[in-house]
């Protein structure tokens, strides 16, 4: 029924020509200071003078697109535009309304306005030029991802793959650090979904290391082990921990069962080529005044050791963590 609605009324628009006034008419009324009937709206409509109560309600409008366009994008968060080597665009595409789309060009010229051919819908793309080619880093991996999904030719998130897992080149310490240059408080990075993300990855490394015991160090090398069980059967196995975990009480070590049981743990040595992290750093807490890292550590925006976002930033990392995570918690609950 409300398709048929929708329909009636675009229909009726379209042919008594109201489509483009109405649009503009219900923007004014939103972002009017006043409220607005009917016979005072069509008293104003005809004034467009820049002070008029029309044009000054689509500026409110348009002026509040563009805070969101620069609140909404995470590069596009900086108070300050982007230095003259990067080059950005913001294509905005609406319905054909005769004021507004002036407007919002007017207010930044950086935004491309386009008349869209639906009446109901606006559409924000971001384009960034010239970004640096350090950027790139990774991108073999997420290639791999692409093309190994389950229907080639497709996006990832039409593959059901969860795209915000990919390391953003726009990393975590960039956004504190532009968030310090704005004078904004640093606990703003709470907000952003990647400090979630990377919280998360944290607490998965640091289990892994003290409690399940999937990481260990081997000289100055991390090894994080990739553990699999295709032929396992969990339902069979699980009967069998139970009673040999009631039957050895404390002094039961369930890693050597699994690999007794046919469990396979698989060493992934965790490289930092071509990067100088610490892996041993696992807290600043441990960081005596007088280590030659603690000065070097005091300057990271964010403060949490480079392990941690070093294994954040490969999504092959990612997924060994969250499914080894999932595995143990599974084991431990028996």
């Amino acid at each position: 029924m409300v398709n048929e609605v929708r329909q009636l009324m675009d229909d009726c628009l379209t042919q008594n020509g109201m489509g483009v006034d109405l649009t503009e008419k219900i923007i004014v009324a939103a972002y009017s200071p006043t409220v607005l009937t009917s016979n005072s709206m069509n008293a104003i409509w005809t004034n467009n003078a820049s002070n008029s109560p029309k044009i000054q309600a689509l500026s409110a409008a348009a002026n509040n697109i563009i805070q969101l366009l620069v609140d909404g994008s995470e590069m596009g968060r900086l108070t300050t535009r982007f230095p003259d080597e990067f080059d950005f665009r913001c294509i905005i595409s609406i319905p054909q309304t005769s004021q507004f789309t002036g407007i919002l060009n007017n207010l930044y010229n950086r935004i491309i306005s386009l008349v869209s051919t639906s009446q109901d819908t606006i559409s924000i793309v971001d384009i960034y030029h010239n970004l640096p080619l350090y950027m790139l880093d990774g991108m073999a991996e997420m290639h791999d991802i692409y093309v190994n999904s389950h229907v080639a030719g497709l996006h990832m998130d039409e593959n059901n793959w969860d795209w915000r897992r990919c390391p953003n080149p726009y990393t975590i310490d960039s956004v504190a650090l532009d968030l310090m240059k704005a004078g904004k408080p640093v606990q703003h990075i709470e907000q952003y979904e990647d400090y979630q993300i990377l919280l998360n990855v944290k607490k998965q490394t640091e289990d892994g290391m003290h409690k399940y015991h999937f990481i260990e160090y081997q000289g100055h090398d991390m090894i994080l082990y990739d553990i699999y069980s295709d032929r396992v059967d969990m339902k069979v196995f699980k009967e069998k921990l139970r009673e040999e975990a009631k039957e050895q009480g404390k002094t039961f070590e369930l890693i050597p069962f699994m690999k007794n049981n046919g469990f396979v743990f698989r060493p992934e040595i965790i490289s930092t080529f071509p990067t100088d992290i610490d892996l041993t750093l696992t807290s600043f807490d441990s960081i005596d005044m007088n280590d030659p890292r603690y000065s070097v550590y005091q300057e990271i925006p964010v403060p949490i050791p480079e392990l941690y976002k070093w294994m954040r930033s490969r999504v092959k990392y990612m997924d060994i963590l969250e499914r080894n995570t999932k595995l143990f918690e599974e084991l431990y609950e028996v």
